[in-house]
Order: C-alpha cells, then sequence, then structure tokens
C-alpha cells in the first residue's frame, strides 16, 4: 500500500482539543500502520490493540472536529455532508464485531483509520 497516500497532512501546528494539544505524530503513526494492516499478516490482538487506540484518538478528535463543523455556515453544502460524516462516526464508533473474526478485525481498522484520518485532517484545517 502507498503508505504516503495515506499519511494525513502534515502539519506544524498541533491540534488542540479542550484539555490539551493532541500528539499528532501519534496519530498519524497509528493510521498509517493500521491501513496497511491488511498489507501483511497481523494477528487479532494487534488488531484489536489497533482498535482501541483508533477509538481513543477519534474520542480526542470528535469534539474539535463538531465544533469546526458547526463553526461553517449552515447553508453551505459542506455542512451537512461534515455533520452525517460525523453522525456516521459516531455509529461506527457503537458497532462491534464478532471477537474472533480476524477479517472483521481487520475491516474495522480500516474503516477506524479512514474516519480518524479524515478527522485529524479536518481538525488541522481548523486550527489554521
Amino acid at each position: 500500500m502507498d503508505t504516503e497516500r495515506a499519511r494525513p497532512p502534515a502539519g506544524k501546528s498541533p491540534v488542540t482539543t479542550a484539555d490539551a494539544p493532541v500528539d499528532a505524530e501519534t496519530i498519524r503513526d497509528t493510521i498509517i500502520t493500521a491501513l496497511s494492516a491488511g498489507s501483511r499478516r497481523i494477528d487479532i490482538a494487534n488488531l484489536r490493540r489497533f482498535e482501541a487506540l483508533l477509538r481513543s484518538h477519534i474520542g480526542l478528535l470528535i469534539g474539535p472536529a463538531r465544533e469546526a463543523a458547526d463553526r461553517l455556515w449552515h447553508g453551505k453544502t459542506e455542512w451537512p455532508l461534515q455533520i452525517s460524516r460525523l453522525d456516521a462516526i459516531d455509529q461506527q464508533l457503537s458497532e462491534s464485531v464478532a471477537p474472533h473474526d480476524q477479517f472483521a478485525h481487520l475491516a474495522q481498522v480500516q474503516i477506524l483509520a479512514r474516519d480518524c484520518q479524515w478527522l485529524f485532517a479536518l481538525c488541522q484545517a481548523a486550527e489554521r
């Protein structure tokens, strides 16, 4: 897999939450590694670890991403698209997979990684 294409945009300014700056490098590394998990053999324990990390990152990013979306003019076509995607991410977080289904965990991890990548980029753009 082309990891350069999967890499979230790099930025010098950190993404911040209400509590503290987010460790942007850790989030980038987690996303890249999770997205490349399908290209090599990975055990279910590591998939669960990536899933937990991504859920944690998404939990940190979703609030600031919602705030950024709410600052958009609500008549702009981008606003309902962002709100819909944020709602879908919330729904995805409530989903669980069969505990021993490696392929389902892999799919879940890659979906969460894409969601985290999108949230991260949205938060970074809002910081500028």
